[in-house]
């Protein structure tokens, strides 16, 4: 079992799904980032199965809560449309699975007397 932070960068942009001011459907209108931080949990098991080798199953869970990200019009749309920008509540949870194949190199330190 662990805990601890977690950081994500996260990149939002909105596309035009109709015709707008002349812009074809799938044109960029506006966009926003930020970096958020928040908690995580995890669990995970590893077995070795011989001296080198070990087999790894992790799950992690990332609280990264909720937030008001503001965007703004950009490229052409934003030449256009002027500075247009709104804002959007923006939940994120994040579930993280991993496995993972180990290889330890070197063997096993045996004390020689």
């Amino acid at each position: 079992m662990k805990g601890g932070a977690a950081v994500t960068s996260d990149k939002y942009d909105a596309f035009i799904n109709a015709p707008f001011l002349g812009f074809p459907v799938g044109t960029v209108f506006d966009a926003g980032s930020e970096t958020r931080w928040g908690g995580v949990i995890g669990i995970g098991v590893e077995y070795a199965f011989n001296q080198n080798w070990s087999l790894g199953l992790e799950y992690d869970h990332l609280f990264m809560g909720d937030r008001t990200v503001t965007t703004a019009a950009v490229g052409t749309v934003g030449l256009v449309a002027g500075s247009l920008s709104r804002n959007e509540n923006i939940r994120q949870d994040v579930d993280l699975f991993t496995a993972r194949l180990n290889y330890k190199f070197g063997g096993p330190v045996v004390a020689r007397y």
